[in-house]
């Protein structure tokens, strides 16, 4: 009767150690594989190493455009805007709100609530409040 020897994976010579997560990417593989041009058989890791290289090809290619995408996007936003109003400036009184404003110099048919916002955007201002004595741009058209 002969003695089985038992073989510990590191002297068995097809085991290669890899850091987890990564070992079905190089597991060693003596199988070959016809190629489609008729070439020499290639390892199937070969394969494996050119099919992850073209997911990062696709990868990056992807990423580039979609930060070209965005930058166009951006572009468009920053320079196609609307054209630009006539302003005048308005020195707010006592008792002024930016809703009593916008209906002073709003047309008859028009909506106060955009007039309100145009000043609110024309001045950079974050809410609806305004102090007497602040001088403010209204549209001039409106």
């Amino acid at each position: 009767m002969q003695a089985v020897q038992s073989m510990s994976p590191e002297m068995d010579p097809g085991f290669v150690s890899h850091p987890v997560g990564t070992f079905a990417l190089w597991e060693p593989s003596f199988e070959t594989e016809p190629t489609q041009d008729g070439g020499p058989p290639r390892r199937r890791h070969e394969m494996i190493s050119q099919r992850s290289a073209s997911a990062r090809a696709l990868v990056i290619i992807s990423t580039i455009v979609a930060a070209l995408v965005l930058l166009l996007a951006t572009a468009v936003h920053a320079f196609g805007g609307a054209a630009p109003i006539d302003v005048v400036d308005y020195q707010v009184r006592g008792g002024d709100t930016l809703w009593s404003i916008a209906e002073d110099i709003a047309p008859a048919d028009a909506d106060v609530r955009s007039v309100v916002a145009s000043i609110r955007d024309l001045n950079d201002l974050p809410g609806a409040m305004i102090f007497a004595g602040d001088i403010i741009e209204v549209p001039a058209d409106s």
